[in-house]
């Protein structure tokens, strides 16, 4: 592996983390609301608009259009303007965690977590995993499949050509669940303030970024 796809798999493992955290933390501070996907908010709406419960519908659909304004931007951006995704994604989630604690309890759980919603998002699309592997660092399910097909393979069919894929998403999944862990423990102690904490590990991944960038600068002058 090269020193490259070993930043990248750092900075990729560092945001896994970051998005256990924050998925973790939604479900405990909002009322078991996941503000990392849209599938069940999806379902939602449409039993919403059967059972004609218009401001509930309205919440709801505020939150997809959120979360899929934040995929628009990040379409966007690259084609227009010289924004690093990254680094923007990682200024995004810290204003989000920034602002969840003064957003009042009795807030409707999925308004409170529009800011979550957002930043989940865009943390999705700004940020692809490396050395040639589609996973996602805000949900598991298909890390998951991922994971459980290349232990099937290395395990079971004894190939052992799927070991790397094998590593990494099961890597991928630790580094959530660590995070998920770590939401869970703070929340308990620190309520929705908790959010706070999450500022940790965002600077390590920034500093993570820039050690990146000012390496391939340094290569490009070399």
């Amino acid at each position: 592996m090269s020193i490259e796809e070993k930043q990248a798999t750092r900075i990729h493992f560092n945001m896994a983390l970051i998005g256990g955290y924050l998925g973790t933390y939604g479900i405990l501070s909002r009322g078991g609301n996941f503000p990392s996907a849209q599938t069940s908010n999806l379902i939602s709406i449409v039993t919403l608009i059967i059972g004609r419960d218009p401001l509930h519908l309205l919440v709801r659909v505020g939150a997809l259009a959120i979360y899929v304004s934040a995929i628009v931007l990040c379409t966007w951006l690259p084609r227009h303007t010289r924004v690093r995704l990254q680094e923007l994604s990682l200024a995004i989630s810290s204003a989000a965690v920034l602002i969840s604690p003064l957003i009042p309890l009795t807030t409707e759980p999925f308004l409170a977590l529009y800011p979550l919603f957002f930043a989940t998002a865009f943390q999705w699309c700004s940020f692809k995993a490396p050395r040639g592997f589609t996973c996602a660092t805000i949900f598991s399910t298909n890390n998951l499949r991922q994971f459980s097909s290349a232990a099937a393979e290395v395990w079971l069919n004894h190939d052992e050509s799927f070991r790397e894929k094998f590593s990494f998403f099961g890597g991928t999944l630790l580094f959530f669940h660590c995070g998920a862990a770590a939401a869970l423990l703070l929340s308990l102690a620190f309520d929705v303030k908790a959010s706070l904490f999450c500022l940790i590990p965002l600077a390590s991944a920034w500093y993570q970024l820039e050690a990146a960038a000012h390496r391939v600068t340094a290569e490009q002058t070399a």
